[in-house]
């Protein structure tokens, strides 16, 4: 009886054991919450020891109109928006540092799901890191551009394969009238176009034509994923997306933009997805750019020579 008893006690022992996983295994978490009357998706990383607050994420109710939203047994979260009375459709999948985001089409009656001239897939969620301590631009803090020096992205424009924001030309944005006092010593915003845009045919989609911001002049993304340091250097957080992406965006409130495209292209609008993702993890840019080709293009099929991948 005694035996029995000390091999349940390790049994019930052994279960806690696996019940509990470490906080480097555990999911992003995903709770939802009405702020000024839009629709934010809250996301937190307890895997990271230091981490307090939540990422923001919102579908621009602008574009999309908010429907209604479901959390999973799983965690992820289902979203569902109209646009033009089409169906979306859109999941966020939790994982261990990261949060899988795929947007698809559950219905549509026929109408196009680009609305702007020069083919904009109106899909822009905002993705902010203002409410994220590691990441944020603290209130006390009136520069606001330190979150530039702190911001980043892949390039082959420069010798590292990569490059903080402040380092590139920035420009000022056409229309600068509401934010001209925030523009110095450099623009706060900027655009980024994709190196491979010529070659996969979306440069006639990025021109540039942005009233709020102008494009780079000096710098191109070799990957479409911009990131951001934690203040003490040792986290970084990222917003990416797969080839159909052909601009990224640095933009106020902290938020970091990647523009896609509804994808295949060319197919049938009910076959047609995006595909986008966030990560937080240990400030290795090599591991990030690793566990994004494995996320995006495990068959080792993207689409542009990156030097950063080739040197590092």
């Amino acid at each position: 009886m005694l035996a029995l008893l000390v091999l349940l006690s390790i049994a019930i022992g052994m279960n806690d054991l696996l019940a509990k996983k470490p906080q480097s295994e555990k999911k992003a978490t995903i709770s939802h919450q009405l702020i000024d009357k839009a629709h934010w998706f809250k996301i937190q990383f307890p895997n990271i020891p230091e981490w307090k607050g939540y990422v923001g994420y919102w579908a621009f109710e602008s574009q999309w109109e908010y429907q209604s939203h479901q959390q999973q047994a799983d965690g992820s979260m289902l979203l569902h928006y109209q646009f033009r009375g089409n169906d979306i459709e859109i999941t966020l999948t939790p994982e261990v540092g990261a949060v899988d985001i795929v947007a698809k089409i559950i219905s549509s009656n026929g109408k196009p799901l680009i609305s702007r001239k020069g083919g904009y897939a109106d899909y822009n969620p905002d993705v902010s890191v203002q409410h994220a301590d590691l990441f944020k631009q603290k209130p006390q803090w009136k520069d606001y551009f330190e979150l530039v020096t702190r911001e980043f992205i892949f390039t082959n424009d420069d010798p590292k394969g990569w490059i903080f924001l402040d380092k590139t030309k920035r420009l000022m944005p056409p229309n600068n009238s509401t934010e001209e006092g925030r523009n110095l010593p450099a623009p706060w915003v900027q655009v980024y176009r994709m190196a491979y845009n010529k070659k996969l045919k979306w440069d006639k989609y990025a021109k540039c034509n942005h009233g709020y911001a102008s494009c780079s002049p000096s710098h191109e993304a070799s990957v479409p994923l911009m990131g951001i340091v934690s203040h003490d250097g040792k986290y970084l957080f990222a917003n990416a997306g797969d080839a159909s992406v052909y601009e990224l965006q640095n933009m106020w409130r902290s938020c970091l933009h990647v523009d896609p495209q509804w994808n295949p292209f060319e197919s049938d609008v009910s076959k047609r997805t995006i595909h986008t993702k966030i990560y937080v993890m240990k400030n290795d840019k090599k591991l990030l750019l690793k566990r994004y080709m494995k996320d995006f293009y495990p068959q080792g099929d993207y689409p542009y020579k990156v030097n950063f991948l080739l040197t590092h």
